[in-house]
């Protein structure tokens, strides 16, 4: 293709570089290479009866088929179709999101990374269009047509007019807005929207900034004045997403606080009246389009994405009420996600609508007594009995499970929602609020598995990976809470003849959690930023280092604040002797932090090798030996330089 001096190239090389920065983890499978309806043959009740063209078949990821699928299915009212468009505009093929979200039900595969196969998709066919181009300019192909209409103009108007949607610099800008913005945005990659073009944009990623014409962007950060060619880093927060942040935060100040303090978890009472107060409050918040901020646009919500939502929970989580009404309290949240996301129409009908509405309630069952959070040692399972499921196990530290209408009960074969009025279902008098449960003979209908067979670990992966970074950013700000009553109070009180602030211990514990709020907030926030270019799978070994690394600074930041806080601080009069007790809680809800711990280090060390030899890479007298070697023609070239070195090296001897 280079020798094409194609004016593409330049631009296909750079989403080339681009996507081979993210290859993600990739499972082994057969890949069709073609995979699209016009390939595929139905029969008259819609069941596949046949695949053609496998002559590009391999061994790969099958999600490159999906990429594949997904890039080719044209959806109703798009302005920018597909080269090769799908069918789902004919009446009874599925939208393009629907497509994605039965495969991911059917397959029980984690579909997050679905924006790079996507991307690589527009990429791989904007070189095929180029290869086709070169064969024809060369007199190698006959004209049948196609390679004419490659060389439509780029500037025709009409993206619907006859090759406009298949020339070369369009195809080849898709795939690098597919390799650039839907790595940032799910959403874009599956629905297969079109941001409005700008100029002067660029696309940002871990190390360096290239721009662009007409690149349209869409990203969080606000973009400043280019100041030099290279290195970007921003961290300002787009104008009219801080608006959103500051109006939370009113929001939060003047009515979820009072109301938490009047009325405690005021979104369970059953009084009518009070009932009919928060809907009042939560209709504000779902016209602001903040109801149910976890959940991505296919699936129901706002689709903020990961680094959006970690900075609505620092605001949300200074106030326990404040979740809830918002439609995003856990562990609703996670089985809500997991419901949109693997769950038939008729189980979305029946359970997450109420969900939504918080007209139910739920609790995560998955925890075992003699396993902890280790699924390899779960003994909860399900058999089936004709048109039922009968489960039998045992469940320890369910959430909530005493008040939830529903539980999401892990099994060995599957994730199963069963009703908590279900018999069989026997709740132990202790612990109160993380409660036991034993589960004998339920027996529940067919369809109240979610998801498919044997898929319950790749649902549990879903719904934990991204509610690690809630809860990281929640407990950002918790510590910023005790941080501010730790600072208000050491200008408070005198101890020694002195305010106690300027003593030096005290000033000591006021800096050492300063900096360790930061260092955990950015943490959280890269981690985030993470997930929304990638994706949680490939972003899973910092989502476990901020797991245990938040549950340390909360219980850092909390102790030092109950010290400067003093007697006080021991009470329940104030919120630190609540936070410094849930430390240790958070260190071992959703896996104990060991666990994690011994996970990051072992993925961190598949990037090292061992060194040969005795000495490390590091020794510093073989590194002075090899640097002699390397320098030794420039000094050969310049005797007044050798003399130099000689002299030091003498000198040093």
């Amino acid at each position: 293709m280079h020798a094409t001096d194609a004016p593409e190239l330049a631009l296909l090389d750079e989403v080339h570089d681009l996507l081979a920065r993210r290859i993600p983890a990739q499972s082994n499978g057969i890949v069709h290479g073609d995979y699209r309806a016009g390939n595929v043959a139905f029969g008259l009740d819609g069941a596949v009866r046949a695949v053609f063209d496998w002559e590009l078949a391999t061994s790969g990821d099958p999600m490159a088929d999906l990429g594949w699928l997904a890039s080719t299915w044209q959806d109703p009212g798009e302005q920018l179709p597909p080269a090769t468009p799908g069918p789902s505009a004919v009446v009874g093929f599925p939208a393009r999101a629907q497509l994605v979200q039965r495969y991911a039900r059917l397959s029980g595969r984690d579909v997050s990374n679905l924006p790079y196969w996507v991307a690589f998709s527009r990429w791989r066919l904007a070189c095929i269009g180029v290869g086709v181009r070169a064969r024809y300019l060369a007199g190698h192909m006959a004209d049948d047509g196609y390679a004419a209409r490659l060389l439509t103009s780029a500037e025709n108007p009409d993206p619907g007019a006859a090759g406009g949607r298949v020339i070369l610099a369009e195809a080849a800008r898709d795939a690098l807005l597919a390799a650039g913005l839907l790595l940032r945005d799910v959403r874009l990659a599956i629905c297969g929207r079109r941001p409005r073009p700008c100029r002067g944009s660029s696309i940002r990623h871990n190390e360096t900034t290239r721009t662009f014409a007409a690149f349209p962007p869409r990203q969080l950060l606000s973009r400043q004045p280019a100041r030099s060619e290279g290195m970007a880093w921003d961290f300002s927060t787009d104008p009219q997403f801080q608006e959103k942040l500051d109006w939370v935060e009113r929001f939060c100040q003047e009515k979820v606080e009072p109301l938490d303090y009047v009325f405690p978890h005021a979104v369970r009472w059953p009084d009518p009246v009070v009932k009919a107060y928060v809907r009042e409050l939560q209709q504000e918040v779902k016209d602001q389009g903040l109801w149910a901020i976890f959940l991505d646009r296919e699936l129901g919500g706002p689709g903020f994405g990961q680094l959006r939502l970690a900075l609505l929970n620092e605001v949300i989580g200074r106030y326990a009420g404040a979740p809830s009404m918002f439609g995003a309290s856990a562990p609703d949240t996670g089985n809500m996600e997991i419901l949109a996301a693997y769950g038939t129409e008729e189980q979305k009908k029946r359970w997450l609508e109420p969900l939504l509405n918080q007209d139910m309630f739920s609790a995560f069952s998955m925890t075992e007594p003699q396993g902890g959070s280790d699924p390899n040692l779960f003994k909860t399972h399900a058999m089936r009995d004709g048109d039922e499921w009968v489960i039998n196990g045992e469940k320890w530290f369910t959430s909530a499970g005493r008040v939830a209408d529903l539980l999401f009960v892990m099994c060995t074969n599957g994730m199963f929602v069963v009703p908590r009025a279900t018999s069989g279902v026997e709740i132990m008098p202790e612990p109160r609020n993380h409660n036991h449960i034993v589960y004998r003979d339920v027996r529940v209908p067919l369809d109240y598995l979610l998801g498919p067979e044997n898929g319950a670990k790749v649902l549990a992966q879903r719904r934990l990976g991204g509610g690690r970074i809630h809860h990281a950013m929640r407990t950002i700000a918790q510590c910023k809470l005790a941080f501010d009553m730790m600072c208000e109070r050491a200008l408070s009180r005198e101890s020694h003849g002195r305010i106690i602030a300027e003593h030096q211990m005290v000033q000591e514990k006021i800096a050492e959690s300063y900096a360790a709020i930061k260092m955990l907030r950015l943490f959280v926030l890269e981690t985030a930023w993470k997930i929304d270019q990638t994706s949680t799978l490939e972003a899973r070994t910092d989502i476990a280092a901020v797991k245990f690394t938040m549950a340390k600074v909360l219980r850092e930041v909390s102790y030092n604040a109950l010290h400067i806080l003093g007697s006080l601080g021991t009470t329940d009069l104030t919120p630190i002797q609540a936070m410094y007790a849930s430390a240790p809680t958070m260190g071992i809800a959703d896996g104990v932090d060991e666990v994690h711990k011994a996970t990051v280090a072992r993925r961190v060390l598949k990037g090292y090798r061992p060194h040969e030899g005795y000495w490390p890479t590091e020794y510093i007298p073989a590194k002075r030996e090899q640097a002699w070697r390397r320098m030794q023609p420039v000094l050969d070239a310049r005797p007044d330089l050798a003399r130099a070195a000689e002299n030091y090296s003498a000198a040093r001897r």
